[in-house]
């Protein structure tokens, strides 16, 4: 294969990834919800944990930005733990904050799908014509590290926990954006 076509073959699985995943907003009640297609937090190490019988924590936060991608405006966070079931391979969540939930039975889709719907931002001014961005943040803390959010919000433990460690193996962190959006031109 010559270098060129190599090259060409390569970009455009690079940007067919990048349109693979994408964050969607809508309203529900009085709070805007998201939803993600092709987002797969299940996998890697912490697919791998799960197989062998562990559960998982994911931290998930939602915040939204306004004027620019970076001046935060609101933000919401969640943990959502998962086990899976070997012999019926199926998953099961349950939400950590008050007030608890839980859902058994799922796919890795709806698994998936069912921790986003735990997140919800309080709605802003909903008349609002000014542009906003969305940012989704999952992660899947290192097994035995304190979670940063916990069942009460930040956890103070879990920041100078993280930040005093020495490097370790990365953390297995998904991120999507999506903006500007309007929040007139979103599903009700």
């Amino acid at each position: 294969m010559r270098a060129p076509f190599r090259c060409l073959v390569l970009a455009a699985g690079l940007v067919g990834t990048a349109w693979a995943q994408a964050l969607t907003a809508r309203w529900r009640g009085g709070e805007i919800a998201v939803a993600a297609t092709g987002l797969n937090f299940l996998a890697g190490r912490a697919m791998e944990r799960l197989k062998n019988g562990g559960a998982v924590v994911f931290e998930l936060e939602l915040s939204l930005a306004t004027e620019t991608s970076t001046g935060l405006r609101r933000r919401t966070a969640e943990l959502c733990a998962v086990s899976y079931d070997l012999w019926e391979e199926k998953f099961s969540v349950t939400r950590l904050r008050s007030p608890r939930k839980s859902a058994s039975h799922l796919s890795a889709e709806a698994a998936q799908a069912w921790c986003l719907d735990t997140l919800g931002l309080v709605a802003f001014e909903g008349r609002d014509a000014k542009p906003f961005w969305l940012r989704l943040e999952v992660r899947a803390p290192e097994l035995g590290e304190e979670p940063v959010v916990d069942a009460d919000g930040i956890s103070l433990t879990g920041l100078i926990d993280r930040l005093s460690r020495p490097g370790r193996r990365p953390q297995q962190r998904w991120l999507l954006e999506a903006g500007p959006l309007r929040a007139q031109d979103l599903k009700r």
